[in-house]
């Protein structure tokens, strides 16, 4: 009988404990153009052993010059791959589609670009100190999107990376946490840093904040010149995972540079 007792007060207690925690549903999925990260800048997290993560996403960006507006849109369709627990590819496919007004020269239509990179984490995060992750990475490693119709080096191509990644905040009793990541950011035409973050506002949905100079879209405030730097661009929005579908990823935010403009993205998480 006293063993009964014990059991059955063992078997209601349990679950009350586990209660006292919240299982988070965020995982480290692809970044819009391709290597784990946010919506623009990879972070120093890799996706995984063995987890593929695909995706699908849309962002614009635009800019009203001289009473003239450019539009520089981009399709991407996106896969990264964890080799290791330190090392990941990716590849992706751009369709990029231009909008420029008729008195502008040059003119050019769409444009198909396919980038590859690989990111390598070289430290990993120290839970109990303040050491945070830190990796190395490379995008674009065939700087086949460097150049843009009849203009030379005016999007970023071959881009490389040093990052470094932290949960500065976190609370298991609500499942909460804050990430934060920054880096530098090296192509041909400069040197720039980065800096983001994740906050969690409920355990399957994220605030994501980011900002980076030279960003991987046209910059027109230089149109028709080669060799253009880029600009900073800041981009602000809602990343959800959906706890009926766990792996899947969606984001929803604004891509900032001269005008906010509305950009989307969904990926998926698959372990294989």
């Amino acid at each position: 009988m006293t063993r009964a007792i014990i059991l059955a007060l063992a078997l209601f207690i349990l679950p009350a404990a586990c209660l006292g925690q919240v299982c988070t549903q965020q995982v480290v999925t692809t970044s819009w153009p391709g290597l784990s990260g946010l919506y623009i800048i990879p972070t120093a997290r890799i996706v995984g052993r063995s987890k593929l993560a695909v995706g699908f996403n849309e962002s614009k960006h635009a800019e009203v010059i001289q009473n003239g507006r450019f539009v520089d849109r981009q399709i991407r369709g996106v896969a990264t791959y964890g080799i290791t627990d330190k090392i990941e590819i990716y590849a992706s496919y751009y369709n990029n589609m231009y909008v420029i007004p008729p008195d502008r020269e040059p003119q050019f239509g769409n444009q198909i670009f396919h980038s590859f990179g690989a990111k390598l984490l070289i430290m990993r995060e120290d839970p109990h100190f303040w050491f945070p992750a830190v990796a190395i990475a490379v995008r674009d490693v065939t700087n086949d999107t460097a150049n843009v119709g009849p203009l030379r080096n005016v999007n970023n191509g071959t881009k490389g990376f040093i990052l470094a990644s932290k949960r500065m905040l976190k609370d298991d009793r609500i499942g909460r946490f804050m990430d934060v990541h920054a880096g530098l950011s090296f192509d041909k035409n400069t040197t720039a840093g980065l800096a983001g973050f994740e906050l969690t506002l409920a355990p399957n949905a994220s605030l994501i904040a980011e900002g980076i100079w030279d960003s991987p879209f046209v910059n027109f405030s230089n149109f028709g010149k080669n060799d253009a730097q880029g600009r900073y661009l800041f981009n602000v929005g809602i990343r959800m995972y959906p706890e009926l579908v766990p792996g899947m990823v969606l984001d929803t935010g604004f891509v900032g540079d001269g005008e906010f403009e509305f950009s989307f993205a969904a990926s998926y998480v698959i372990c294989l």
